[in-house]
Order: structure tokens, then sequence, then C-alpha cells
């Protein structure tokens, strides 16, 4: 079958800065001057875009419904009085509910959690100093192999080429190692295919992590899943971020993951009225091996509180009355191998 696309395809998009003069229904226009799109009805072109703010607005105001209606959908007879409530958007919650003072759990992207790594942070001054680490690699043609790990964002580690060269540390004894941090120049010549390796000995290495990372300005962290603790680390360079030319490593570091341990989102004092009966707590939450999530509440202004509440569970206000609710929701690890994550909370009050 041939079709012509000169029949099909006359001119329907228009990138200019002012006004097209074919304004046939349904064609659209890139206007160059506000960066805005339009829709031709027949006669005039109409602004398609909706305004940003007020999207993000509606999005967000739909996300905390759907909260409210998970939390309500967890109790019984959907009877509470009073809904107090904050999702995990920022480190102070969207409706900026979180002490941040008194919250010791960490927040990632859309989440606290109790999980925490520290960077190796070598800071080296050459390829064997400082004790114990020894940085080396395939090949440099500029800077050296330890200007990677010294930390100095002026300096770099620059291989001739752009495919199968790699740079290597050596952290003198066995480690678990989960995350690393790179950063390039922001340039077409950052590391874009990589894979990062392990090994115990130098001779056999098992591959941790790999993929594409993208050309930032700013300093990328990956993560990924390793239990295995190794004493050699080898990143690999499959690619840059045009395959022309040779690579820049400005910034490598390699990070472990601290044994989680008990935190907490703590929230500001919210007023209330008095005479609060039962309690019951919801989150989006997420929990592993031993980890778990329980919750303490004040209402009278952190005086005096009910402990371990079960999230999900009508629980009777044992603590002095008052109109100042704080909650605390705990994030217990429970053994070094317990993890546990929160999203939001909603705190149901019954009088």
């Amino acid at each position: 079958m041939t079709i012509e696309t000169t029949t099909l395809n006359p001119q329907v998009i228009f990138v200019s800065a002012t006004t097209p003069s074919d304004t046939t229904e349904g064609k659209i226009w890139y206007n160059t001057t506000n960066k805005t799109l339009y829709v031709s009805n027949g006669t005039n072109y109409v602004l398609l875009q909706t305004d940003l703010t007020t999207q993000n607005k509606l999005i967000q105001e739909n996300a905390l419904n759907i909260l409210v209606n998970s939390a309500s959908a967890s109790t019984t007879l959907n009877d509470w009085d009073e809904m107090i409530l904050d999702r995990f958007t920022d480190a102070t919650g969207q409706l900026n509910t979180i002490d941040t003072t008194n919250t010791t759990a960490t927040f990632e992207v859309n989440e606290y959690d109790n999980l925490s790594y520290s960077y190796l942070n070598p800071l080296m001054t050459s390829n064997t100093t400082p004790s114990p680490y020894v940085a080396s690699a395939s090949a440099t043609s500029q800077g050296a192999p330890w200007n990677a790990f010294d930390g100095n964002t002026s300096s770099k580690w620059n291989p001739p080429g752009h495919s199968g060269d790699w740079v290597k540390l050596d952290v003198g004894s066995n480690i678990v190692i989960n995350k690393f941090k790179y950063k390039g120049l922001n340039s077409q010549y950052d590391v874009k295919g990589y894979t990062l390796q392990g090994s115990t000995d130098d001779i056999t290495y098992t591959t941790l992590s790999t993929g594409n990372l993208p050309q930032s300005a700013s300093a990328i962290e990956t993560s990924f899943s390793n239990s295995t603790p190794y004493r050699y680390y080898k990143l690999i360079v499959n690619s840059n971020q045009l395959n022309i030319g040779g690579t820049v490593v400005s910034i490598l570091d390699f990070s472990s993951l601290i044994a989680p341990f008990n935190k907490l989102i703590q929230t500001n004092p919210q007023t209330i009225d008095s005479g609060v009966n039962f309690v019951q707590i919801y989150s989006n939450n997420t929990t592993s091996g031993t980890g778990s999530i329980t919750a303490d509440v004040s209402v009278d202004g952190g005086s005096t509180w009910t402990t371990g509440i079960q999230l999900n569970t009508k629980t009777a206000i044992t603590s002095t009355d008052g109109t100042s609710l704080i909650m605390k929701l705990n994030l217990n690890a429970g053994a070094s191998e317990g993890t546990a994550t929160a999203s939001d909370y909603a705190i149901m009050l019954f009088y």
C-alpha cells in the first residue's frame, strides 16, 4: 500500500513568534516568545497549557484526598471526629507539620526512613595516601587515579578512551559498599554507561551495579543491592555521554549502609479540642526484616504520652488531656537487618 504523505500531512504544527495565518481547526502552534502551546478552534488559536501552579495544586489536593480516604477506610465505622495529616513531599511535609529539629529519621525522596549511608571520603593526596587506600587505573591521559578520590571538583582522572577503561580503589579490608557517588564536569565527556564491580582478591570480580548516568552539574548518587564485603571496588567506563573522545571522573566515592536503628518522625504541635478519648494512626509505609512502625501520641503538648500505638488500631488515650497534639512515628529497626519507611501520616481523633 502506498501513502502519499503530501496529501495526508500538510503542515499541522507551527513554531514561530507570531500567530500563524492558517487557522484550520486542530492545527497546533508553539509560541517561541512565551514558550506556550496553542491549538486552533477553526477561528483562533487557544492556549492549550494549563497553569502549572494551579495544576500542581490540584495534584497535591487530590493526593491529600486519597490519603484521607485511605485513612478513613482503615477505621471500622469511619466514625472519627477530626483528622490531622501530612504527606512527606519534603523534609517539613507538604503541609509543613514536621518538627525537623526533633525528627531523627532520614528524609529521602517523598519519604522518611531509618536507613543512613556513610561515604568513605578518603580525600587522597596520592595513589597510596592516606593509608590504607590505594588507587589505580587501566590508563590515564590527564590527572591521576587518586584524583577521582580526592574530593576536589577541580581535579580529575581522565582516561584516554570512553569504553573499557576503569578506575579502582583498594579500601584496605573487606567492607560492604552499596552506594556510590559520581561527578563529572557536566560535559559530553561525563560517564554515561558504567559497570561497578567488587572483589576480595583483585582477581575475580563480581558485578554489583550497571546502568547509565545522566549528564549533570551535580554529583549523582546510585544505590544498589549488596551484602557481600569486598576490598577492591572498580568502576568500568562503558561509554561517555556522546561516545566520543575520553572520559572525565572528577569525584568518585563509595558508601556503606550503616545498620539501621530506631528513628522517629515528630510532628509540630497541632491545636485540637480537649476531650480526645481514642486515636488511630494511618501511614503508607514499607517494612522489611524485623522492621516495624509504632506511634506515640501526646495531647498535652508533649508532657505525657500514650506510647506503643499500633498502626490502623483504635487506641485509648491514657495520657493527660489537653489541646496540643504531637505525634511520634517510630521507625523501628528491631535488629540490624530491619528497615522501615513512611511516606505520610494521618491521625484520626475520636472525642
